[in-house]
């Protein structure tokens, strides 16, 4: 009881003086600013054409008055939000509504108790189906629906039939083993998921004619080789399993000499402009996680063959960015570049000692900003 009095009085001291001020009357003069003001806002009235008008048919001497502090907020936008709402009427009624509520509480809650154990006792399908059903028709023909906001409806309604998809298996584990077994061809159950993720948003892809879905799809290209974008307690990362290495960068690095061939030789296949982007940003940047993996000197497995393929990658994307426009994937495979660079150089000047170490890496890192601030703008993240 004491908390509903002290909230009662805090709207009170809030309300009082929005409740009993006086409105001051407007002068003829701030009544035509007023309007002059919102035919120019609703573009009847050009910035010009309203100066002119001011001048000619406003008088300053009354915009002097004090209520010009009333005609400015009304020039400006109207009342505010709390305004607008802040009255006493409104208090009673949240007042009497939340008094309502209270009384009728365990009347609620046993409606709300009995509704959910009807709704439990439906079979899960008849929910399932209906809602696959209507999230594949917005994902088929969502002019249907909206025609002014067609592509984003079809971009939610893909990602809704998959977490559809998802609770039907999991609530169909029979059905869920049958399909795994029935599409498995020997490669890991999360490379088969990311295969048949590249086909469904690939053809959305082509299908909308959208780089959107087509970065999607080049997102589950990377997954059949198992590398992935993760994100957990508000934290984004990128993931692959240590004994994949060698998928992750030989399968990578086939996809993406394939894409460089065909584009600098001008063969590339009608609709392969929209996983442009998601091919020489995303798969650039899992080519760059796994090669930097490997060539690292903590790495007790072949680092040789890594830090040999490394340079040759680097030495063809620098053939790619100047000579056949790969700009994108050129930039990517740069940066990852300097991170190599400044990873064995770390590395050898700390086995020196620490003192060697610190001024062997505070050179590089000097002259790493240097080199930033000298070329950096030849650093593409666009393909615009």
């Amino acid at each position: 009881m004491n908390r509903i009095i002290g909230f009662l009085m805090l709207m009170f001291a809030l309300l009082a003086p929005q409740a009993f001020a006086a409105e001051p009357a407007k002068t003829e003069s701030q009544v035509k600013l007023e309007l002059l003001h919102m035919l120019e806002k609703d573009g009847y009235l050009s910035r010009k054409l309203a100066a002119e008008a001011k001048v000619k048919y406003v008088d300053p001497a009354q915009l002097a008055s004090p209520v010009t502090a009333a005609t400015a907020k009304a020039t400006s936008g109207g009342p505010t939000l709390w305004e607008r709402y802040a009255s006493w009427q409104n208090l009673l009624k949240v007042v009497a509504v939340g008094l309502i509520l209270i009384a009728a509480g365990g009347t609620i809650k046993n409606i709300i108790k009995g509704v959910w154990h009807l709704l439990v006792k439906v079979p899960v399908e008849m929910y399932q189906v209906p809602m696959l059903a209507v999230s594949i028709f917005a994902t088929v023909a969502p002019e249907a629906i909206w025609v002014a906001e067609a592509f984003y409806i079809a971009l939610a309604a893909s990602v809704i039939n998959i977490l559809l998809a998802v609770w039907f298996l999991a609530t169909h584990e029979k059905l869920a083993k049958s399909l795994l077994k029935l599409f498995n061809l020997g490669i890991p159950v999360g490379s088969v998921v990311n295969l048949w993720g590249m086909l469904y948003f690939g053809a959305l892809a082509v299908h909308y004619q959208s780089q959107v879905f087509g970065f999607f799809s080049t997102v589950c290209l990377s997954g059949v080789f198992t590398f992935g974008l993760y994100y957990t307690w508000g934290a984004l990362y990128l993931h692959f399993k240590e004994k994949a290495l060698p998928a992750v960068v030989f399968g990578h690095l086939v996809v993406l000499a394939a894409f460089a061939v065909l584009h600098s030789t001008n063969s590339l296949p009608a609709g392969s402009e929209y996983f442009a982007a998601g091919l020489q940003y995303y798969c650039a940047v899992a080519l760059g996680v796994g090669l930097l993996v490997g060539a690292s000197p903590w790495n007790r497995e072949n680092p040789g063959l890594y830090v040999l393929l490394f340079v040759v990658v680097l030495v063809a994307a620098s053939a790619g960015y100047t000579l056949f426009d790969l700009t994108g994937m050129g930039s990517v495979l740069f940066c990852f570049g300097i991170l190599f660079v400044l990873e064995w150089v770390m590395y050898i000047g700390f086995k020196g000692g620490l003192i060697a170490g610190c001024a062997v890496g505070g050179i590089t890192l000097y002259g790493v900003a240097m080199l930033m601030q000298q070329f950096g703008r030849y650093v593409v993240l666009s393909l615009a």
